[in-house]
């Protein structure tokens, strides 16, 4: 979490007030880093109210609801605030908050790095972030009931499809997009489904790729838009096609060796929508690969940090 109000927000006793001469205050750094790539970014926001959306009970039951809330709001307050409107368009975004090269060439605590950052803002592109912003505040609607999020979330999706053009000035090296298609059909499931608007179904429908081939993640919501567009029409055999093929097997589900356990419950995740909302059950699966991950495999590690007695203990992380 970051900004001016880090102090009064975060549930977080060591953390503080940081970079507080920001042009636009508020946000959250990315992983390891205190740049603000907006594409992963606006996947984390959105993909956290999607989760929300889908399992509400869970948050009640473990009385995370609040503290959620709360996460979602500093989310999509800057979202908002990241976005200069003429009426219903978008005239200004601010899709980056600092500079790649200039924030790794620093090491330590958020709150000690002083200095003016570089804004990057745009008034004809960086369509894959608009789109993710506004399926954040899309759900954000869903989730909560505010009619400005809403407001914001289909000026953002008319600004990204009026442009179609990826962001490069700034994540590039970092976090360079490979379309926008994708974060763009996400974007309009959720719209559809805060409006009925068929304009939004439609563009959900005519976005979606032909072949899911990755999880649900920041660069590829393929997966995401498929599940969106399956809670529209009710046909999930698209998503149970390509989750059914990866999850026959009790070994540890890899797709990449960086980050793989994110992607492992990524489509734990995606799969436990599909059993909720499909005649598909993948309960068992999940299960075994959340034990996995929590400890039970060769190497007897629980691969949260601070999650239990044997956690790895070394995260990828400055601000440790």
């Amino acid at each position: 979490m970051c900004g001016k109000k880090v102090d009064d927000t975060s549930l977080l006793t060591w953390r503080g007030n940081c970079h507080t001469s920001d042009e636009v205050d508020g946000g959250f750094h990315d992983a390891g880093d205190h740049a603000m790539f907006g594409l992963p970014q606006g996947f984390t926001a959105s993909t956290l109210g999607w989760s929300y959306y889908e399992f509400k009970d869970a948050y009640d039951a473990t009385g995370n609801t609040a503290h959620f809330k709360t996460i979602s709001d500093y989310f999509n307050s800057f979202f908002k605030a990241s976005t200069q409107l003429s009426g219903d368009t978008v005239s200004k975004f601010l899709y980056q908050k600092g500079d790649g090269d200039a924030d790794h060439a620093y090491w330590g605590p958020p709150e000690n790095q002083g200095g003016s950052r570089k804004m990057f803002w745009t008034s004809s592109g960086a369509s894959d972030i608009a789109a993710e912003y506004a399926a954040s505040l899309a759900l954000s609607y869903l989730n909560f009931g505010n009619a400005e999020d809403l407001k914001y979330a289909e000026a953002l999706y008319k600004f990204s499809t009026q442009h179609n053009q990826v962001a490069t000035d700034g994540p590039n090296g970092f976090y360079k997009s490979s379309g926008c298609r994708d974060e763009q059909a996400w974007a309009a499931g959720w719209l559809y489904l805060a409006t009925k608007n068929e304009k939004y179904k439609n563009d959900c429908a005519s976005k979606q790729t032909q072949y899911l081939g990755w999880v649900h993640g920041w660069d590829n919501v393929d997966l995401g838009a498929a599940s969106v567009y399956a809670h529209i029409t009710g046909d999930w055999s698209k998503v149970n096609g390509w989750i059914g093929s990866k999850t026959g097997s009790n070994d540890y589900f890899f797709l990449d060796k960086w980050g793989s356990a994110r992607l492992n419950a990524s489509m734990q995740f995606t799969a436990l929508v599909a059993t909720k909302n499909s005649n598909a059950d993948y309960g068992a699966w999940c299960q075994n690969q959340m034990d996995y991950l929590l400890g039970k495999n060769p190497a007897n590690t629980c691969f949260v940090v601070g999650y239990a007695s044997n956690s790895a203990s070394k995260p990828h992380h400055r601000a440790c």
